[in-house]
């Protein structure tokens, strides 16, 4: 009768494999969540942020408005008052109303009524006398406050030989029509798409990838010590993995069945390149070698080969050890022979590539097969370099774009501080932190556009919202945006345009994307002193083949000629060391090119290390 099962028992370990997903599925659908997951909360935070972060700067500019007219209107009712002229107050209070779009403007003198109103039917004064106002009663907070849809801001006047008035002014609070219910839908729709692209793509890798998944799990529960064929058989659907798997375990089976002296005879009778066994392992892209007792090759597949760098026929009797040299494998190569393996032991080694290209990273598993006929083991050797380069890619990825984040954030704080503490009399130093802010907050929408840009682009959803787009505004657009960073760089930026601007047909936020990548990034890698310039030039005007030419140059610090494709590529920054200095998340010129060739256009370079570059934008007018 069997006894309880333990948490090391193998049939507890097997109970637990088969508990839940079923067998193949246990990897992959963990990983496929965690993207789905990552993506949702990715569009989520980007679209809350973007939100109420501009909700917030408008109406933060819109209290500036209120103040500044409160402010004006008051000081043109103080000397009217003061001069006992209550028409002109009047007249101050109205026309401004008008002018300034207010939704209140009121005048009062508390014990006395309302002097004067945007609206004339409220006023309850006619007249003013000589005597003194009667006592003021406790001002409203003079601060401003939102309330009801609008900005509301009350002010005391002193008005010399009468005593105190009050004057309230108000101003709606009109957000971006981007920021309401539109946009959140707009996002939804986003990752909605996002979602169906993730789910296309995790189909597509469950169905290659279940079978090795399946193989696996087996392999644990076999690693855990279950001795039953059946229970490590996989479903053979599963691929020509899983048939490879299976027909192991029955060579195991059969092997184990047959008597201890035919059982060496049987190994060492090597499969031909013709047999069933041969054919199936080939089928696998990773590299299967079957090892003898001395940790020599005995029976190695295609992929296994060309991995280890030898030929077919010369493959058996080879040196793993040599093939990969790294201690991990030289010792598990050792304890194998000794018959000391008791566990798969895995090392990954790095093997250089030809210059320009990324080094190999080779992974080597080795593991243990109890023969009859003594101690073998079995290798598996897969390229892994992928798989590193993406793991590399992302966390710095994530890396630069927390500092990129990190960077405005910190600065519209600073500048936020130093505004809320500024003199209220100092216009200019209040002025100059609203202006950085404004900037900073702009800077902060293109990384979080880059970062979005950058996840439709791996989820298959990136796609052109087509319109006409007038170049004129764009460009105008451009100088705004750029002067001010020119300026405080001490750089020369010029611009060189026609007098009649060509309208595209395009995606007008994409192609504004692109050209603020390239622009910024001229000015960014260009040192004071220096001069970046942008010419627009259409050739070919009039024609189906008419193109639009926009040429960015700069004299900066180049980029070398083996990097000149390279600086396209996402996350890519130059070797360069005046590069590491400066703030990039890599990103820029590789969404520019997308963007472009989505419309069927292309960006180029020229460029001469320390003397500067020129990217050619050239976009089809009929794109």
């Amino acid at each position: 009768m069997d006894g309880p099962r333990t948490q090391n028992d193998p049939r507890a370990v097997l109970a637990g494999v088969r508990r839940g997903l079923p067998r193949g599925e246990r990897i992959i659908a963990p990983a496929g969540v965690v993207l789905a997951s990552l993506l949702v909360a990715t569009l989520i935070g980007a679209a809350w942020w973007g939100i109420a972060t501009t909700r917030a700067l408008v109406q933060s500019e819109r209290s500036r408005e209120v103040v500044l007219a409160a402010t004006l209107l008051g000081d043109a009712a103080e000397q009217a008052l003061a001069r006992g002229d209550l028409a002109a107050a009047r007249r101050s209070i109205s026309e401004g109303s008008a002018t300034i779009g207010l939704t209140r403007c009121r005048l009062s003198v508390h014990g006395l009524g309302v002097l004067a109103d945007r609206d004339p039917l409220a006023v309850e004064v006619r007249t003013l006398d000589d005597r003194p106002w009667p006592p003021a009663a406790p001002a409203p907070d003079p601060g401003v406050r939102a309330e009801g849809g609008q900005v509301i801001v009350a002010r005391t006047l002193e008005i010399p030989g009468r005593g105190t008035a009050l004057i309230e002014v108000a101003l709606p609070i009109e957000y971006p029509t981007w920021t309401g219910h539109e946009s959140a839908a707009g996002f939804g729709v986003v990752g909605v798409l996002g979602l169906g692209g993730l789910w296309m793509t995790y189909r597509t890798l469950r169905r290659k990838l279940r079978g090795v998944c399946a193989v696996a799990e087996a392999l644990k529960a076999w690693h855990a010590g279950e001795p039953a064929p059946e229970a490590l058989r996989v479903d053979p659907a599963m691929g020509p993995e899983a048939q490879a798997w299976n027909a192991v375990i029955d060579e195991r089976e059969a092997a184990q069945s047959r008597p201890a002296g035919s059982t060496a005879g049987a190994i060492d009778a090597r499969p031909g390149p013709d047999s069933l066994d041969a054919g199936v392992l080939d089928a696998l892209w990773q590299g299967v070698v079957v090892l003898d007792e001395s940790g020599k090759v005995h029976q190695a597949n295609g992929a296994a080969c060309v991995l280890m760098g030898v030929p077919r026929e010369k493959a058996a009797g080879a040196d793993l050890a040599s093939c990969f040299p790294d201690p991990a494998i030289k010792t598990a190569l050792e304890h194998l022979g000794a018959g000391q393996l008791k566990q798969r032991v895995v090392a990954e080694v790095k093997r250089e590539s030809r210059p320009g290209r990324v080094d190999a990273v080779i992974r080597v598993s080795i593991r243990p097969l109890r023969r009859a006929g003594g101690a073998f083991g079995l290798a598996v050797i897969e390229d892994v370099t992928q798989q590193r380069e993406a793991d590399s890619a992302r966390n710095a990825f994530v890396a630069q774009a927390s500092h990129e984040l990190r960077t405005p954030l910190t600065n519209i704080r600073l500048y936020a501080e130093s505004l809320l503490e500024a003199d209220a009399a100092d216009e200019a130093a209040r002025q100059r932190a609203i202006n950085v802010i404004n900037q900073e907050s702009r800077r902060l929408e293109r990384i979080v556009g880059d970062m979005l840009s950058v996840s439709e682009i791996e989820a298959g959803a990136f796609r052109l919202r087509e319109d006409d787009v007038r170049f004129q505004t764009v460009f105008e657009e451009l100088e705004a945006d750029f002067g001010v960073l020119a300026k405080d760089k001490d750089i020369a930026l010029t611009f060189d345009l026609p007098p009649k601007m060509p309208v595209l047909h395009g995606d007008r936020d994409k192609l504004v994307l692109a050209l603020h990548n390239v622009v910024g990034n001229a000015l960014k890698y260009t040192p004071a002193g220096g001069k970046v310039a942008v010419k627009l030039d259409v050739k070919d005007p009039g024609t189906p083949a008419e193109t639009v030419v926009v040429d960015v140059s700069d004299n900066g610090i180049g980029v070398k000629p083996d990097e000149a494709e390279l600086i396209f590529e996402k996350f890519y920054r130059a070797k360069d060391g005046r590069v590491s200095g400066i703030t990039g998340s890599g990103l820029g010129l590789a969404l520019a090119r997308q963007v472009v060739r989505l419309h069927g256009g292309d960006i180029t370079l020229k460029s001469q290390p320390d003397k500067g570059s020129t990217f050619t934008i050239s976009l089809p007018a009929a794109a």
